[in-house]
């Protein structure tokens, strides 16, 4: 679907001004977390010298006389056996195609929210202005599903399981089955060759269905990414609290308190499949390396004031109706399911949905008590 593009960026109505701006965006292209299928007949390189870029730095040091000096740095990745090259990289360690993709995504957002929409200064003169954080969302939800959905990977053993040592191929097998998957789009994503067998749609999309959803069809061509996380807990847990934080920035701009006007968060894949799936938009397509959500808050122009909200709590509705969210993914506006109704986006452009709408959906996902809900049943 194309990295991030400020050329791809539609325009919002013009009685409509940009306020804030919520990012999470998947790192770029990195080394598989482990090593797997480096074994013929699948070969897939064990180690990896596309790191060369991390390799050098400078380094400040302590000279004679108290003063301090510059010295370059070549770090070198030592293996167990003490071999030792340089360039050589860690595993899942951001590739030198990685960090050059990360920073023409930071390139891009400059050009749109400084340059074009100037929504931030040229010079940040103060940290409050932006927010930036990685954001650790590791689901912990496929060894639960194990059990369930195992035997729907036996009908691959017999074209796979030859590329990980004859072992079955299964959510919580050696390897597991996400870490199969990660192992092969990095290869892809960095020109190796992979097997033919993984190239396959139906293949595929079965092995994705079954890491990220529960319950698949029992037919492959009839496997749909859309249907499978509708769960309240996946839902409430993995990803309400996040939303919930995000509702809660909006609020404070619409409060007209301090809050920041853009925030960056670095995330996981499964971090933006999982924000797609709760919303109900997700287009059956795992995300690639460096994708990107965004949640652009609007104000709508209007000479009437409106009344402080400063104690209506994060999902006021009072505010909404002159304000608006869009939500875009990889360079594509998607209206909302929960704002279809006519009163809940702005007239003829139904991606933009009232926050309002928005909020309130928000707060049907959010935990009322996050460590509480999050303690297995049994153990309640």
């Amino acid at each position: 679907m194309g990295l991030l593009s400020e050329n791809a960026y539609e325009a919002a109505p013009s009685d409509l001004k940009l306020e804030q701006v919520h990012v999470y965006i998947r790192h770029g292209e990195r080394t598989p977390v482990g090593i797997r299928m480096s074994e013929p007949p699948a070969n897939i390189p064990a180690f990896w010298n596309l790191c060369k870029t991390a390799r050098r730095f400078k380094a400040a040091v302590m000279g004679e006389n108290n003063i301090t000096e510059e010295a370059e740095i070549v770090r070198l990745s030592e293996r167990g056996d003490g071999y030792a090259q340089e360039g050589e990289c860690l595993p899942g360690e951001l590739t030198d195609v990685g960090r050059k993709s990360t920073l023409r995504v930071g390139q891009e957002l400059r050009k749109l929210y400084v340059e074009r929409l100037g929504l931030l200064p040229e010079v940040l003169d103060s940290h409050k202005t932006a927010y930036f954080r990685l954001a650790e969302l590791a689901l912990a939800f496929n060894l639960a599903a194990a059990k369930d959905n195992n035997p729907n990977l036996e009908r691959l053993d017999s074209k796979l399981s030859k590329y990980i040592g004859g072992n079955p191929i299964r959510i919580d097998g050696r390897p597991r089955l996400s870490g199969i998957l990660d192992t092969i789009r990095a290869a892809d994503a960095h020109g190796f060759r992979i097997p033919p067998e993984f190239k396959d749609p139906n293949t595929v999309e079965i092995m994705v269905c079954l890491v990220k959803l529960k319950s698949p069809p029992p037919r492959a061509h009839e496997f749909n990414l859309g249907n499978g996380h509708k769960d309240g807990e996946f839902r409430r847990l993995a990803m309400g609290r996040l939303l919930a934080e995000m509702s809660g920035g909006m609020t404070a701009i619409v409060n007209r308190t301090e809050a920041p006007k853009i925030r960056v968060l670095a995330c996981h894949d499964t971090t933006l499949a999982g924000l797609c799936q709760t919303l109900d938009v997700f287009n059956n397509r795992w995300p690639d390396f460096t994708a990107s959500i965004t949640f652009e808050l609007f104000s709508e122009s209007t000479s009437q004031s409106t009344p402080s909200t400063h104690s209506l709590g994060i999902f006021s509705r009072k505010p909404a109706v002159k304000h608006f969210v869009r939500m875009r993914y990889q360079n594509r506006n998607l209206a909302l399911p929960a704002c279809a109704a006519r009163e809940d986006h702005l007239s003829g452009s139904p991606e933009f949905c009232t926050l309002a709408a928005f909020q309130e959906h928000i707060r049907k996902l959010t935990p009322d008590d996050w460590e509480k809900e999050c303690i297995p049943k049994k153990g309640r």
